[in-house]
């Protein structure tokens, strides 16, 4: 049983576009059609439906609310509030694997009983926090929790282990 988790900021199945929710719709059809049972946490989609299934998949969606969605409400407040949800959700799913995607911080909030991995898919790993000094401890955590770092491409996972060395051998380059 895995689980995809996305950021929070785009809903999956994508309908705005976003690379990295269009790779968790991609990659999540093609787990299931092997036989996994997929599950993938996402923003709503603002229709109110809290869940879908499709193509063999489970999607279950968070509701943003709208004083969070925009300035500094939601650099400040989005994603811990997406987060408290995205745990509760998994918790009920119970997943072997949850797959984070691009918030380190996210996977930290989320942790439980089941494997982490994460995977960068660039160099952006917070919400709007940029990298000041304050927020690296909160994606060290979360980088140390997962139990492999996959990078889009070597340049990511070079900028990721200069900044964060103790995952050095957790990082994997995975195109």
């Amino acid at each position: 049983k895995i689980c995809h988790v996305a950021p929070e900021l785009l809903p999956v199945p994508p309908t705005k576009g976003g690379a990295i929710e269009r790779w968790i719709r991609d990659a999540a059809g093609r787990l299931a059609r092997r036989g996994h049972e997929l599950h993938v946490v996402s923003r709503d989609h603002g229709d109110g439906a809290s869940s879908m299934q499709e193509g063999g998949v489970h999607y279950h969606f968070v509701r943003v609310p709208r004083r969070l969605d925009a300035g500094l409400p939601a650099a400040l407040a989005r994603g811990g509030w997406y987060y408290s949800r995205v745990r509760a959700i998994l918790a009920s799913i119970e997943p072997e694997v949850v797959h984070h995607h691009s918030r380190p911080a996210g996977l930290w909030l989320c942790r439980g009983r089941w494997r982490s991995v994460i995977s960068l898919h660039s160099m952006d790993y917070g919400w709007g926090f940029g990298y000041r000094g304050w927020d690296r401890p909160l994606f060290s955590r979360g980088l140390g929790a997962a139990s492999r770092v996959l990078c889009v491409s070597d340049f990511i996972k070079r900028h990721t282990i200069e900044r964060y060395p103790s995952i050095a051998a957790a990082a994997t380059t995975v195109y």
